[in-house]
């Protein structure tokens, strides 16, 4: 049974062997899909920007603009109204100027009449009423009334002629009153074009602006889509990436299965060469130390005052710090899968091991490595050395113990001497 299990997980890896390489070269293309649309999708959004704030100002414009049109269009209200009532007044004087006209041309044709009269029959008539006169007194007195007559009808000839004349006037000055509000009704209505004729560019100009900021914005949304759909095929490829790593992981056990069965047949002279330890001891827990000869623990697991790190760690310590000098070898305190071998934020050169047990170890702020990513390795081996990068104040080992991958624990619970 054991050996049928072997051979389907051997064909397991032998399948991921020949699908991995394609997965990565498909990476690659992703990533490189990913950096080019993130590069787009920043230009189109500073495009976006750029032409929101050019829209803001149109905006502007464009009620300043309306603003100016509603002005003017008052003006021209109030100037309709003042001409409304300059052309009634104006109505009425020429209604006055037609009446004194017509009663100045009435009085002429009377004053006419007698003149004609008078002529007719000389000075005879006015000699007539003057000598009709019964004594002195009554001559006196019809001499004073034909001169009161004669008199009166200069002076109304001439009161008329001042009427006719104050009209005439009045309505010259009307005339020009609306003359000039009409002139500025008209001003007015060619500001008004003005205004409107630039509202209208300001307008074809808003609407061109919205057209490029959905055109960019359209463009920003095909790359949010496009960064999408690479986020997603690199998950698959991760699954399928992680599916190989844990049939590599099932064919080395079942090797190893294999080795031990065939190993317990022989003479057991192979008794010594299953750990590189250098003399260090596998402790109850199953685990090893991994700075064999330095056991001075500087920091534990769990809170410490920030004094201990001068500012720059965690009060709430995730590990356990271990003193040792620059370059010491670190050793795996157990078999795994190397997680991560890179520079790693607070942790400087970190590397993370995923162990057989399911549960997963953090070394930080190594000066070097001795592994890389998806490397195995066995309990004892050399997997990198003692530094001080990242957050440090010194040279030493941070050690990190994760249980299931994610709960942080304290290593001291599993690794000790």
């Amino acid at each position: 049974m054991k050996k049928k299990i072997s051979l389907i997980v051997t064909a397991l890896f032998c399948l991921s062997l020949f699908i991995s390489p394609v997965y990565a070269a498909t990476k690659d293309e992703l990533q490189q899909q990913k950096d080019d649309a993130s590069a787009k999708k920043e230009a189109a959004q500073y495009q976006v920007d750029m032409t929101q704030n050019t829209i803001e100002g149109i905006q502007t414009e464009i009620s300043k603009a309306n603003a100016e049109i509603d002005r003017i269009n008052g003006q021209i209200s109030t100037l309709d109204g003042q001409i409304n009532d300059l052309t009634a007044n104006l109505e009425r004087t020429t209604a006055e100027l037609e009446a004194a006209e017509e009663k100045q041309a009435k009085q002429e044709e009377e004053l006419k009449e007698r003149v004609r009269v008078m002529y007719m029959y000389g000075n005879e008539g006015y000699m007539q009423v003057l000598f009709s006169a019964t004594d002195f007194a009554d001559f006196i007195a019809k001499a004073d009334m034909m001169k009161s007559i004669v008199q009166a009808d200069k002076d109304c000839a001439t009161a008329l002629e001042k009427t006719r004349a104050e009209v005439e006037e009045k309505k010259e000055t009307i005339e020009t009153n609306k003359a000039q509000v009409e002139q500025a009704k008209a001003d007015q209505e060619t500001a008004l074009q003005s205004q409107q004729s630039v509202k209208a560019q300001k307008d074809e100009l808003l609407a061109k602006n919205q057209q490029v900021v959905q055109q960019y914005q359209a463009e920003v949304n095909k790359q949010d889509e496009i960064l999408k759909q690479a986020d997603a095929e690199l998950a698959v490829i991760a699954q399928q990436e992680a599916e190989a790593l844990a049939a590599q992981r099932a064919q080395e056990e079942a090797e190893r299965e294999q080795a031990a069965q065939n190993g317990s047949g022989g003479s057991g002279s192979d008794a010594d060469s299953g750990s590189s330890g250098g003399g260090n001891v596998v402790v109850s827990s199953g685990f090893m130390w991994p700075l064999p000869g330095n056991y001075t623990i500087t920091s534990w697991f769990g809170y410490r005052p920030a004094s201990d790190t001068n500012g720059i760690g965690s009060t709430n310590h995730g590990g356990m710090d271990i003193a040792a000098s620059t370059g010491t070898p670190i050793h795996a305190p157990a078999g795994g899968y190397v997680t991560k071998a890179s520079w790693y934020g607070g942790y400087g050169n970190c590397i993370m091991v995923a162990m057989d047990n399911g549960d997963t170890l953090l070394f930080g702020h190594l000066s070097g490595y001795n592994v890389s990513y998806g490397q195995r390795v066995n309990q004892g081996d050399i997997i990198g050395y003692v530094g001080s990068t990242g957050n440090s104040t010194g040279p030493h080992l941070h050690l990190s113990y994760f249980a299931n991958n994610v709960t942080p624990v304290d290593p001291w619970d599993y690794i000790y001497y």
